[in-house]
């Protein structure tokens, strides 16, 4: 061996080794450290998302104060159409127990409508509403016990004021009871084969009215209905050409369907 190169004993050997050996470890520790900082990053970030406020758009989606308007509350109006049928009776003006004929008058009976609706606590409505309409409601010539003919003719003109109260099943269906006064023309009732025995009125009577029905609302100015009326007009009475007293007795039941506006 040459004498200008020193041989390296044994710790020269472990002192050059030293360095090699820390390097690794160095290098684990350094990344470690950084893989740390860095996953700690964004769930310092989500953190602060939660602990923070809400966005403002949910925020005023939250907050935001309805603007729907009360449905079955207010004014309103609308149409109506449906099917009358009912009874009619002549009475002998001097035996008032004893019929002398009656027929079932039947026909088309439609109206305009206007109300007002008040709404009520616990789904409780209560309102008042009027007709004012045309009817034809009449029936076949009826031959009577004492050999007259008996005709029932019922209208032109009918129509009722009544009260309404009604309980809402849902935001928008309500089942309703009504009841009030009624009119109706009697445009042609008689009896008679001979002028002086004919019983004929034309004349305005009035009696009262009850019924029931369901409204569902379809929008927030619209709803639509379906209505049964019974109206009682009571008993008629007058003197024919000759004299002779006479009664009658009229009453119509009303099965309908209706269309209201609200404002």
């Amino acid at each position: 061996m040459s004498a200008g190169w020193p041989m390296a004993g044994p710790r020269n050997l472990e002192r050059r080794m030293t360095p090699s050996r820390s390097l690794p470890i160095r290098l684990i520790a350094a990344t470690a450290a950084c893989l740390a900082f860095v996953t700690a990053m964004p769930i310092g970030g989500s953190a602060a998302d939660l602990d923070g406020p809400p966005p403002r758009a949910r925020q005023a989606e939250v907050w935001a104060p309805s603007e729907r308007p009360a449905l079955f509350h207010g004014f309103y109006y609308g149409l109506s159409a449906g099917f009358g049928f009912g009874d009619s009776v002549l009475f002998n003006g001097l035996d008032d127990s004893r019929a002398l004929a009656s027929t079932e008058p039947s026909g088309f009976m439609g109206s305009v409508t206007a109300g007002y609706n008040w709404r009520l606590g616990y789904g409780l409505v209560y309102g008042v509403e009027a007709d004012l309409g045309l009817m034809d409601v009449s029936a076949e010539d009826k031959l009577a016990s004492d050999g007259n003919i008996y005709k029932t003719q019922l209208g032109p003109l009918w129509g009722t004021l009544r009260a309404r109260l009604g309980f809402m099943l849902s935001d928008r269906m309500m089942l309703f009871a009504t009841g009030g006064g009624a009119f109706m023309q009697v445009d042609d009732v008689s009896v008679g084969t001979a002028a002086a025995s004919t019983a004929l009125t034309e004349d305005f009577q009035t009696g009262y009215v009850i019924g029931a029905g369901a409204e569902y609302a379809l929008s927030d100015t619209m709803s639509v209905k379906a209505e049964y009326l019974y109206m009682d007009f009571g008993r008629i009475s007058g003197l024919s050409a000759n004299g002779s007293e006479f009664s009658f007795e009229n009453e119509i039941q009303l099965v309908r369907a209706g269309l209201n506006f609200k404002f």
